[in-house]
């Protein structure tokens, strides 16, 4: 990074007939500076050099070379002219990073193409100089310099760069000022363009974006639509599984209710049948008592036993088991059949013999059995 902003000029007494100017200018590559301005400082310092400079330096550090401080000759022979390159010299600051001669002459031999290019084209003159020199050391640098200016001014025949070069390449540089500027317009124009697209970009990226986050919502909406829907159904099937078993349940608890009336009528049943059996039981005890062993006293013992038997398992089993027990049993169907046709003919041949009470009492016994099948049978 070039230190001098503007030009600034020195001036010393070598001898009685030999006095030095030297005029500092920027580097064409400052970094903080345009080049446009350099430029025209650089032109500045022809003037300040009049009647114009022999000699043109250009200064570079060993440690420090770059391929754009390389063309800064081709910048001076664009402002300049060709012939420029005829009083250019180039000199290395920072000798004291190299040990010795063969060291310098090393790091020539070494430098990069586009170092020994410009070495060419500045004919070899170049010089070291150490910053960090003593008075003697550095007086010796300095000899070195300003022999090689002497030799160049008389390659040069004594000849300086002239205000008619200036004038020439004054307006060379003009002519570079317009394509500077040109250069400039069509990159401000460019970087409007690329401006005014990254706007764009930014206003689609940002619709994009809108975009984006109204779709994510729309489907966060929609899966909390379907989860709520999925929930719904969910407590729909299970509010219809419970409606079922409740359902279910009332019918269990309706058929067990008509179970309960219906054994309740049945033990009603039981108890008026077990009551009328009762009463048979003191008539046939009575008959029993009156009439002693007569056959149709037994016919009706037998017949009140089978009774009793019947009554005795539907009071066990109220339900459809003794029916199924009676029907099963083949010896009490028979008993009891041949019981009723026993009392049936008792009661016909001693009709007259025990008197009228007698029989309806046996006759009374036998469809009283006879019906209580019946209705046994029929549930």
């Amino acid at each position: 990074m070039s230190v001098t902003k503007q030009c600034k000029f020195e001036e010393r007494r070598l001898d009685e007939t030999t006095t030095l100017l030297v005029v500092d200018t920027p580097g064409l590559f400052d970094t903080r500076e345009p080049n446009e301005q350099t430029s025209k400082e650089i032109v500045r310092s022809i003037a300040l050099a009049s009647p114009g400079p022999h000699i043109y330096i250009f200064v570079i550090s060993l440690l420090r070379f770059t391929p754009e401080e390389a063309d800064t000759v081709n910048i001076l022979q664009e402002m300049f002219g060709e012939d420029v390159i005829k009083h250019v010299i180039v000199v290395f600051t920072r000798k004291d990073e190299l040990a010795d001669n063969n060291s310098l002459k090393e790091f020539i031999l070494k430098s990069p193409p586009v170092l020994q290019n410009l070495l060419e084209r500045c004919g070899y003159r170049f010089a070291f100089i150490n910053n960090k020199a003593d008075k003697d050391e550095l007086r010796e640098d300095v000899d070195v310099i300003l022999d090689l200016i002497y030799n160049t001014i008389g390659e040069n025949n004594g000849a300086y760069y002239t205000n008619d070069m200036y004038q020439k390449a004054d307006a060379v540089l003009e002519v570079r000022r317009k394509e500077i500027r040109n250069e400039r317009e069509r990159h401000r124009e460019a970087e409007n363009m690329l401006e005014e697209k990254r706007l764009q970009i930014e206003e689609i990226e940002e619709k994009n974006k809108l975009l984006t986050q109204k779709l994510q919502a729309e489907l966060r909406r929609q899966s909390t639509l379907e989860d709520e829907i999925k929930f719904r159904e969910e407590d729909a099937a299970k509010q219809q599984a419970v409606q079922i078993e409740e359902n279910r349940l009332k019918d269990l608890q309706e058929k067990q209710r008509r179970l309960v009336e219906e054994d309740a009528i049945r033990r009603q049943e039981m108890n008026r049948e077990q009551e009328r059996l009762n009463k048979l039981q003191d008539q046939a005890q009575k008959m029993v008592d009156e009439d002693g062993d007569s056959s149709l006293t037994k016919t009706l013992l037998t017949l009140t036993e089978i009774i009793e038997k019947m009554a005795e398992n539907a009071k066990r089993n109220p339900k459809i088991e003794a029916k199924k027990e009676v029907e099963t049993d083949d010896i009490l169907l028979k008993t009891i059949g041949s019981a009723v046709v026993q009392v049936g003919s008792a009661a016909a041949s001693t009709v007259f013999g025990i008197g009228s009470t007698a029989v309806s009492a046996a006759v009374g016994l036998g469809s009283a059995a006879v019906g209580w099948l019946k209705r046994w049978w029929s549930k």
